[in-house]
């Protein structure tokens, strides 16, 4: 896991709806950097902000989507693993 990145792109638009949000997994390829994983979030509502934060530890990787709908309530924010 040295060689390897993680980048959020939180406010990323997807299918016309607004910053739905996306993270990248990125690893070194001698001195370039490539894309190795693109990582999307199932919830499709506006404002979603996947990729807002995130945490890798232990080879586990934690995503946060600060406005994702839970249970049916609007904006309760989410983690994924």
């Amino acid at each position: 896991y040295e060689q390897q990145l993680i980048v959020g792109a939180y406010r990323r638009d997807a299918s016309g709806n607004e910053d739905i949000g996306s993270a990248y997994v990125l690893e070194l390829n001698g001195t370039d950097w490539k894309v190795i994983q693109k990582l999307e979030v199932n919830d499709t509502n506006n404002g979603t902000f996947f990729g807002g934060s995130m945490h890798a530890s232990d080879g586990r990787l934690l995503i946060g989507a600060t406005n994702a709908d839970v249970d049916g309530r609007k904006n309760r924010g989410a983690v994924y693993v």
